[in-house]
């Protein structure tokens, strides 16, 4: 085991904050539980978020990025949602697989980027995003590459939507899968798992008011970008609560207006990005007008 870890650089703490980072915790239970969760819902899922995790931070030591970086989980994070991505629209072939490896790549040069190479925003899940999106402008050239989605499980209450919104941020479309994450999320941060709580619960309830279809709030469509936002605006603005919330409904928003736009690539989790980075640069330009008018 020492051999391979000197030979790959892959250690096991890097592999499971990989998963843990998604939910921005550094914390190996919540990677854990996180694992499992997806195991528990779906062993192709999960083999697709090994690829990432193996892929994005064997890159990262191949190119001999910061070492403390990569031990934390930071060329990992986006890679593991890139892998599970390639699996959950590709189903698991071989074109997946591919697109799996080639978009953690690529998922792993786009995060150094966003962390080294510009100091406007934080790098969030961007290179997720943008890596997921080339992966699938790359899988409709091919013919046999099909789209498909993961069946859902229907639920009928607001708790278990909620779950669901949890557990929809690694395309895991399952109350139980959720569950097992809040717990992870709970075993970092409790205050983080409370805010959890109360935005998976806000944003099913404001896609009710917005006129969602009730299938998209069952599979936790509304719920996830809002999830996101508030796991991440909750540990650095924590007592300000009028811009967390403010960055839950806009999420939401978002994610309302591509529904009604449905525009031909998925959003996955594009509205969180855009919220916090709009949060981040109105507290920016807040700040310097406070500076002026002290001096």
């Amino acid at each position: 085991m020492s051999n391979l870890i000197a030979i790959t650089g892959l250690t096991a703490s890097a592999i499971v904050h990989s998963f843990s980072q998604v939910m921005f915790q550094k914390h190996l239970l919540t990677g854990v539980c996180i694992i499992l969760a997806i195991g528990l819902h779906s062993l192709p899922l999960l083999l697709g978020s090994f690829i990432g995790a193996i892929v994005g931070n064997f890159t990262a030591y191949i190119l001999k990025f910061n070492q403390t970086e990569i031990e934390k989980g930071f060329y990992g994070y986006c890679a593991v949602l890139v892998g599970i991505a390639c699996i959950y629209f590709y189903s698991l072939t071989y074109i997946a697989i591919v697109l799996s490896i080639l978009g953690s790549v690529l998922a792993c040069l786009f995060t150094y980027f966003m962390l080294h190479r510009q100091r406007l925003v934080a790098p969030l899940t961007f290179a997720f995003v943008v890596s997921t999106w080339i992966m699938l402008l790359i899988g409709s050239l091919f013919k046999q590459a099909t789209l498909v989605r993961a069946p859902t499980i229907s639920t009928d209450y607001i708790v278990q939507h909620a779950l669901t919104g949890i557990g929809q941020i690694f395309f895991v479309e399952n109350f139980y899968s959720g569950a097992l994450i809040l717990l992870g999320i709970f075993l970092s941060t409790w205050y983080v798992g409370f805010w959890v709580i109360v935005a998976a619960i806000m944003s099913t309830y404001l896609g009710k008011y917005l006129g969602a279809p009730s299938d998209l709030l069952t599979q936790g469509i509304y719920s996830f970008n809002a999830i996101l936002v508030v796991i991440y605006l909750s540990q650095i603005y924590k007592t300000n609560l009028v811009f967390i919330v403010f960055a839950i409904v806009l999420s939401i928003l978002i994610t309302h207006s591509y529904s009604v736009f449905q525009l031909p690539l998925p959003y996955l989790t594009m509205p969180f990005v855009l919220s916090c980075w709009l949060v981040y640069l109105v507290n920016q330009q807040l700040k310097k007008r406070r500076l002026s008018s002290v001096s």
